[in-house]
């Protein structure tokens, strides 16, 4: 957990998001300030089998509580500096629920996630419900 004056990111568990869903547990980023990011590295992340045909899921969107309006966030998942996935996600819409082809192979992995606000508002409260890689496609 990382807090410093201007954003924060941290654990937080049952959490309604915007369309009511309830989730156990999400990690939630305050990019406070206009353009600001926030992100999480996951060094060494160790893949035991290799998934040509594997699947990102990404889950995520705001929080269910009342605050200013605001623009939106940036989710983006990086493997290794690549860039694997970009959803944007505007305020006030339903979370982003989407998977994504991707090729991985046995091996050894930084992850990172990232989100970025969109405006100057003070109160982006995005969260990250769902992170996972898949072997197969999940749906």
């Amino acid at each position: 957990m990382a807090k410093s004056e201007n954003n924060y990111v941290g654990w937080e568990p049952n959490v309604t998001l915007m369309n009511g869903n309830i989730q156990k547990r999400v990690l939630l980023t305050y990019p406070y300030f206009d353009y600001f990011k926030v992100f999480g590295n996951y060094e060494k992340v160790s893949i035991d089998q290799s998934a040509p045909n594997g699947y990102l899921e990404l889950q995520a969107g705001y929080k269910d509580i009342f605050i200013e309006s605001t623009e939106g966030a940036v989710f983006r998942i990086y493997i290794n500096d690549r860039l694997m996935l970009e959803e944007f996600y505007k305020f006030g819409d339903k979370p982003i629920n989407t998977i994504k082809q991707v090729s991985v192979q046995k091996g050894v992995y930084q992850f990172r996630l990232e989100v970025e606000s969109l405006d100057p508002s003070p109160y982006d409260y995005a969260v990250w419900a769902v992170v996972k890689l898949w072997d197969r496609n999940p749906r």
